[in-house]
């Protein structure tokens, strides 16, 4: 961004913090963060929280709460059954006080759904929408990215189709540049590289606060660690 005189200012910075539990958002606001995305099974991508879930934590917290709309588990172009199943809990999730929707449809040839996207919006009635990062499977990013602008999204979550967002700096700065809607950076975000997202001209950044544990649960199946001291490491590493 820059002033009347052509000077660059480094924007404030938002975080969001990717929350596959309540105790995670909770932690995620006590720690400072900006905005949070609450979803069950965060291990796979995500998918739709309880709407039990979603209450239980707007009464313990102050800051906004998107909510990730998914299914099945690991799936951007999901069953008619399944499909019709997010269009339900967005409409409930709608008149339920949430303040924003993550979620993303596309092709099984890797395109942009715009349908099923559409259809969506209009169940979002009007509350800002992310479309996640199944936009790193897309073909064409910057078509694409005209095409989310067109149908309303507010932003793009993205690791620049990159294993990680530092990885992908180039095409997300290229998208940041070249485009009117807001481009999140999410994917591996951590202290180590937010300066650098941040110097590509990121105004907002994305990331989870758990880490491998050495824990198992159910099946021995593992289970996360949580460090919420990330949200206060990359405050300390941006610039404002």
């Amino acid at each position: 961004m820059h002033n009347s005189l052509g000077q660059s200012i480094i924007c404030p910075m938002l975080l969001e913090v990717s929350c596959g539990s309540i105790e995670q958002a909770i932690l995620a606001a006590e720690y400072g963060a900006d905005r949070v995305e609450l979803c069950t099974a965060l291990s796979t991508g995500g998918v739709t929280p309880t709407l039990g879930s979603f209450k239980t934590l707007q009464a313990q917290i102050q800051i906004p709460v998107f909510v990730m709309i998914a299914q099945p588990e690991a799936n951007f172009c999901p069953p008619e059954c399944d499909f019709q199943a997010m269009l339900h809990d967005i409409r409930i999730f709608a008149e339920s006080d949430v303040d924003g929707f993550v979620f993303g449809c596309i092709t099984a040839d890797n395109l942009l759904d715009l349908e099923r996207n559409e259809a969506m919006i209009a169940a979002a009635q009007g509350l800002p929408c992310t479309f996640h990062r199944a936009f790193d499977s897309i073909l064409d990013p910057h078509e694409t990215a005209q095409q989310l602008t067109d149908l309303g999204f507010a932003r793009i979550l993205t690791s620049g189709h990159a294993p990680s967002a530092d990885q992908g700096t180039s095409l997300i700065q290229d998208l940041i540049q070249n485009n009117p809607i807001q481009i999140l950076p999410g994917g591996g975000v951590r202290p180590e590289n937010a300066a650098l997202l941040q110097q590509a001209g990121a105004t907002e950044l994305h990331f989870s606060i758990t880490k491998s544990g050495s824990q198992t649960g159910y099946l021995n199946y593992p289970l996360s660690d949580l460090c919420p001291e990330r949200i206060t490491q990359i405050r300390q590493v941006i610039t404002y």
